[in-house]
């Protein structure tokens, strides 16, 4: 680690074409775009630029089983599979500043000064140093791609030279778990750059079904609300471009006079907003639908109206833009601070090219619009209960362990409590199909709301609203209660691991996973303390989710090289599957899953069995579970 090998490339579109096509691979398969040069250097300042595109492969090659830094690496690599270099790509081992970074400074203090690029890695760690002032002036400077050819030859070389010597302070400081554990997370780079190439293709004649489920409520909930703006004729333009959301709803100053005029609303002083007005985000109004339950109403409105923006427009606007139906979501590796991927919808502010994959919704008809490519079907390796085998493992609640080393569905465990059915009764009554039981909003699907509510700490009005606006169900507060006290009552160590999280967490400074990945927390004290507590109980279970799903990565991408990583979501990993794999290949990585070596790999063993589900269908709205 004295003195790595960094990689950097610099791109641009084809003469004649816009500038944004600087920052699209896959325009390269249209003839758009292209590689201007590729820099390798070391910390040292030994730098060699490659300018002749037919040299490209050769130096790849000369790469070849060495390990290659990179700064956000998805987008080089990705560059360089649009040239049809995949197999030279795969035959280097990559690395990642940034994601190496992440995995040493992850906390409180980084999530409200995001600051992850190069140069403000070089201004963490070098700022004394007498480069380090001209390296941050060149970054700034305004050129655009493909114009002043010395500007970004020099770039690119001096772009290597400081991610190498970056990468040497990072691991000056870090212990060998988090290094080891950090590189499984890179290990997924070239699987997660070949996914951005592809894309994702849109079945865009379902937008049309669906958009008059969601514009019909949303303007039922208006209605009942009193800020209905369109008439009884807007009902007959329920389509997605011919619907006009309440203006209430969606401005703040509108919606503010609403709350704290019109209803009397009480204000929180501490929910204002930096110019002092009365908060209306989202965490306002979790706090006044305590008050109000019409509130909940507002919230649901509020996701109604993403589902429209997000998952209904902003497809359409992409495939305006792109001239197609494949979308290009950008993901982002160690996004969240607890390790989960976020996609982008856009390379630029103006251009939409993909879609928020990571917030997609639940319901089939969304998932109806994603379908894979002429030729494959979609495969989904979902970790089975994830967060609560987690919980298990960290609570050690021997009533939580029990169900899952006896192998019973968890769900329907916390389903049966919440029926009033013994367990034997309510998988007979799953068995034969019974709607109470395995209907949209049956008992089962209770217990899992149950389930993935109540691991954390949560109030029942809140519980409620989750029910209400994430899940479409309205229920009472005895009832939601109801649901509250069968999870505590079934498992009496969840909460004792809430309090000791909280005193480890105080006590090291940071929350830790099984496999190293740390969130540094700071604020302890005034209206930070609930929050900091939370994340001090949420972490280790959460982020250990991201671990397991990096590690997986990693090993179907060794293992299952013909398995085509699409997307992650939650606790799933999504895969393009050649038509003809039979399902005994499905299995056997299934298999492969259910018996990953976590104490070679974390230096960690989980008492807990970890094990995979494995579906399989012609699209996500379709997957079938293979036995």
């Amino acid at each position: 680690m004295l003195n790595p090998l960094s990689l950097d490339i610099e791109t641009a579109p084809v003469k004649g074409f816009p500038q944004e096509y600087a920052l699209q691979p896959w325009r390269v398969l249209e003839g758009k775009a292209q590689i201007d040069c590729i820099s390798v250097a070391k910390a040292s300042g030994e730098a060699i630029l490659v300018t002749n595109p037919k040299q490209f492969r050769a130096l790849l090659k000369s790469l070849a089983g060495k390990t290659i830094w990179t700064w956000k690496g998805t987008f080089d690599i990705a560059w360089l599979i649009a040239y049809g270099y995949e197999k030279e790509c795969r035959d280097i081992i990559w690395r990642d500043g940034m994601i190496f970074w992440k995995w040493l400074d992850n906390s409180q203090l980084c999530e409200r000064r995001p600051a992850w690029s190069l140069a403000d890695g070089v201004k963490r760690f070098y700022k004394d140093e007498k480069w380090c002032a001209p390296f941050i002036k060149m970054k700034k400077e305004e050129v655009h791609a493909g114009e002043n050819d010395q500007y970004w030859e020099t770039r690119a070389k001096l772009d290597a030279i400081m991610t190498s010597r970056v990468v040497v302070a990072v691991h000056e400081k870090m212990d060998q778990q988090r290094i080891d554990s950090s590189y499984i997370t890179m290990n997924g780079m070239v699987a997660v750059a070949g996914s951005w190439v592809r894309g994702v293709t849109i079945n865009y004649d379902k937008i049309d079904v669906i958009a008059p489920a969601v514009t019909v409520e949303m303007s039922e909930i208006e209605c009942r609300l009193g800020c209905h703006e369109h008439g009884q004729e807007a009902h007959h333009h329920m389509g997605v471009n011919g619907w006009i959301p309440s203006k209430v709803f969606s401005s703040p100053k509108q919606l503010g006079n609403l709350l704290y005029v019109t209803w009397a609303m009480p204000i929180n002083e501490k929910r204002r907003t930096p110019t002092g007005k009365p908060g209306t985000d989202k965490a306002a109004l979790t706090y006044l639908a305590d008050e109000n339950p019409l509130v909940t109403e507002i919230l649901r409105w509020r996701q109604l109206n993403t589902q429209l923006s997000k998952y209904l427009r902003s497809p359409l606007k992409a495939r305006e833009y792109l001239g197609n139906d494949i979308v290009h979501p950008s993901a982002s590796m160690f996004s969240t601070y607890t390790g989960r991927y976020t996609y982008s919808s856009k390379t630029s502010k103006k251009f939409c090219t993909g879609v928020a994959l990571h917030q997609w919704p639940r319901q089939k008809e969304f998932r109806a619009l994603i379908v894979p490519r002429e030729g494959y079907k979609h495969v989904e390796f979902d970790a089975a209960g994830q967060e609560s085998r987690l919980m298990a493992e960290a609570s050690g609640d021997l009533a939580m362990r029990a169900v899952f080393a006896e192998g019973k569905d968890f769900h329907s465990f916390t389903g049966a409590r919440v029926s009033g059915l013994t367990y034997e009764a309510f998988m007979k009554g799953k068995a034969e199909g019974n709607s109470a039981i395995v209907g949209n909003h049956g008992f089962r699907y209770q217990g899992k709301f149950t389930n993935l509510s109540c691991n954390y700490r949560i109030g029942v009005p809140t519980l409620r609203q989750q029910a209400r606006v994430q899940y479409g169900m309205d229920v009472d507060f005895m009832k939601a209660k109801s649901w509250q006290d069968a999870f505590h009552n079934s498992f009496p160590g969840v909460k004792p691991y809430w309090k000791t999280a909280v005193n480890i967490a105080k006590t090291q400074g940071y929350a830790k996973t099984m496999a190293g990945r740390r969130m540094g927390l700071m604020f302890w004290k005034g209206d930070d303390k609930w929050s900091t507590d939370s994340t001090a109980i949420n972490f280790p279970i959460q982020g250990a989710g991201a671990d397991m799903k990096d590690l997986a990565i990693q090993e179907i991408d060794k293992l299952f090289p013909e398995f085509e990583f699409w997307f992650d979501l939650h606790d799933g990993l999504h895969y393009e599957v050649l038509l003809d794999t039979p399902d005994s290949r499905l299995i056997e990585c299934r298999t492969m899953l259910d018996n990953l070596d976590y104490l070679k790999w974390w230096g960690v063993q989980p008492t807990v069995p970890l094990t995979w589900d494995a579906s399989v269908g012609e699209n996500w709205s379709k997957l079938k579970e293979l036995n």
